[in-house]
């Protein structure tokens, strides 16, 4: 297990240094390109010594939608307990109970979805 989270933090690093993200953010957001569901991708980011990204401001936001639009994908959001949100018109959809998890798209807007979809593993590395 020690060996797998030391491989997962490296993979990171490796990525960190083959792209930029001057998007004004003080945060890393990266991805390895796997794919999970929300607890996948918790677990692969806390292994790395990150978490799901929680953007704080547009600048977060705009750093987490360039890797996304970069990868042509969505990725999770953690945004419960933030006073940012940048949800897309009509959404967050309380009609659909069983989307409790959300995902930012490639325009940065974000959307409900179940926790079971899965999406790409985008890690946050504050402070970075």
């Amino acid at each position: 297990m020690k060996a797998e989270m030391i491989r997962t933090k490296n993979a990171f690093r490796s990525v960190q240094n083959a792209r930029t993200f001057a998007t004004g953010s003080k945060n890393l957001f990266t991805t390895n390109k796997m794919k999970g569901d929300f607890e996948t991708v918790d677990s692969i980011c806390s292994h790395a010594g990150g978490q799901v990204p929680s953007p704080q401001n547009e600048a977060d936001n705009k750093a987490l939608q360039s890797v996304v639009e970069r990868n042509n994908e969505q990725a999770f959001v953690h945004y419960q307990g933030s006073s940012y949100t940048n949800w897309a018109d009509g959404e967050p959809s309380n009609a659909d109970r069983t989307k409790n998890c959300a995902v930012i798209n490639q325009s940065g807007k974000w959307h409900a979805a179940t926790c079971q979809e899965e999406h790409l593993a985008v890690c946050e590395f504050p402070d970075f």
